[in-house]
């Protein structure tokens, strides 16, 4: 059921409500990281950033290689981060192995689609919003006879709402577009947006997007927010606004965020550094004092500047003024704050594509397992939110737009399996991201170390007993990560082993009828006479 203007009006003031609360700290959070957005998040989007109030940038680094991390590690280019399965085991049975390289090329120009579109860009830049803030939101743009796109969407433009199951279902987004954009994404606005981009087509107007749930739709309006007037109405699938949150707290819709915790450290940190810059700058001009009968203590604090020099009533000649301060003291505070500005933000550098040839496979690996251990929550919860609405949504829109249409509409009905009637219907998609493949390729080592231990204590005979081992072959295989297209469909291996049961009782055959042979040949041999003409040898 669509909603009227003046329900969603009551929403968006509520989901407006929800995000006040934050808005103070995300933007004390911009503050040190990304200047530029802290207005946009106070609202005062007319001021310019204050780049001078950032004495240290030991967050804002922190912040970009954590981003470039997560990125290189959940949904590295090289690596198939989103595959394409069967729906159902069933399916899997009948036309896994008849299918596989269908399924396989699917999934290559799924794969070809993320790294040729924008979706890294994308999500490298939404994800800093995620880390800074708390929240994300990435946005598919998919405009008929244009190639499917995504936006990064700031996080100030923004609202949203949760249902009983702490799901997003309800998306406000509130921003400004040029009147003359606005009639030409939105052909069917009113004629007085018309009149107004005729007039003055660079005028700003606001407009507020809807998306919100609909039984199994999702419903999306457009309205101006002077007036509220209609600029479009549709309904899909999917909601277009893809919202992830880095870290969760109960009670709250909106997430949380390492920046935000690890404000008080960074405030100290920048406040350190100002005071070490100015005690820097005394220690290496110094500041001196001479006798003088003009003395005035009331000017005493303006000539307090670096390399000036201050006249006291005391006869003395020029001399410097010692200061009590420790500066080696204050370096020691700094980058005692600036390593757990680090250690709070998980600034673990992973080594270039230069340094990792000159690093083992082992030490490779133990860099990135330690690194996915420290974010291994906000991985899951980015996976869960994220990447995997991302690959359905985009599974489904490509197979509509025709650009993944491995299987037509006819050749899915061909398949004779009642309710299958798009390509849609054959598949789920798996994010097998790398947060996921190590921990089952961990419990996969587990389970295997475990089957080698109990074999050598109660023997692989009796361990057989109670273990399928060709179960536990194929699941074993499956968990070290062995691509499915490379693994014999079931029936085949069963098919495999009749062949090589059916070939092990023909040598035994042939073996029993040697060993049979050879003995009727001893005891015929036994029965000849020793001598006579016939026992002669040639």
């Amino acid at each position: 059921m669509a909603y009227k203007e003046e329900e969603l009006k009551r929403m968006l003031k509520h989901a407006q409500s929800l995000r006040a609360t934050h808005e103070t700290e995300m933007a004390d959070a911009y503050r040190y990281t990304y200047p530029a957005r802290e207005f946009n998040i106070a609202r005062n989007t007319n001021e310019l950033p204050d780049r001078t109030a950032i004495w240290d940038n030991t967050a804002g680094a922190a912040v970009r290689n954590l981003a470039t991390n997560t990125v290189r590690l959940l949904i590295p280019q090289n690596q198939q981060w989103a595959e394409a399965n069967w729906r159902t085991r069933e399916l899997e049975r009948l036309f896994a192995s008849q299918y596989r390289r269908e399924l396989r090329q699917l999934n290559l120009d799924l794969h070809k689609h993320f790294v040729d579109s924008n979706f890294y860009m994308a999500t490298s830049t939404a994800l800093i919003d995620a880390i800074v803030a708390g929240t994300m939101c990435l946005m598919f743009v998919d405009i008929p006879d244009q190639p499917l796109d995504y936006m990064a969407v700031p996080i100030e433009q923004i609202y949203f709402l949760e249902d009983h199951s702490e799901q997003v279902n309800a998306v406000f987004r509130e921003h400004e577009l040029e009147a003359r954009n606005v009639v030409e994404r939105f052909p069917d606005a009113p004629e007085k947006v018309t009149q107004q981009a005729d007039e003055n087509p660079t005028q700003k107007i606001c407009i507020i997007e809807c998306c919100y749930q609909d039984g199994s739709k999702w419903q999306y309006q457009v309205y101006t927010r002077d007036g509220w007037d209609k600029l479009t109405e549709s309904k899909s699938d999917h909601n277009p606004f893809v919202i992830a949150r880095w870290e969760k707290s109960l009670g709250n819709v909106w997430g949380e965020s390492w920046v935000r915790a690890a404000l008080p450290g960074i405030r100290t940190a920048n406040g350190l550094v100002r005071n070490t810059m100015k005690f820097g700058e005394y220690a290496a001009f110094g500041l001196w004092q001479t006798d003088d009968d003009s003395f005035n203590t009331e000017n005493l604090q303006d000539t307090l500047t670096p390399g000036n020099i201050v006249i006291t009533d005391q006869s003395m000649p020029l001399v410097p003024v010692q200061f009590p301060g420790n500066f080696q003291l204050s370096l020691e505070m700094v980058n005692a704050e600036r390593g757990q500005i680090k250690s709070q933000l998980h600034d673990t550098s992973l080594p270039n594509d230069e340094a990792l040839k000159y690093m083992t496979a082992e030490a490779v690996t133990q860099r990135r397992a330690e690194f996915m251990r420290l974010v291994g929550e906000p991985a899951q919860r980015l996976q869960r939110e994220y990447l995997q609405p991302i690959a359905e949504q985009a599974l489904d829109r490509l197979t509509r737009r025709g650009d993944l249409n491995v299987f037509s509409n006819a050749a899915v009905k061909a398949l004779g399996v009642s309710g299958l009637e798009t390509q849609a219907d054959l598949f789920r998609m798996d994010v097998n991201a790398a947060v996921a493949r190590a921990n089952r390729m961990a419990d996969t080592l587990d389970s295997i170390n475990a089957f080698v231990q109990l074999a050598q204590i109660v023997g692989p005979q009796q361990l057989a007993l109670h273990v399928d081992t060709d179960m536990f072959t194929r699941e074993s295989l499956e968990g070290l990560g062995f691509r499915a297209d490379l693994l014999r469909d079931p029936r085949q291996v069963e098919q495999i082993k009749q062949q090589q049961a059916q070939a092990a009782q023909a040598e035994q055959a042939m073996s029993a009828a040697q060993a049979a042979g050879e003995s009727l040949t001893e005891a015929l041999g036994k029965q000849r006479p020793s001598t006579g003409p016939f026992n002669s040898q040639v």
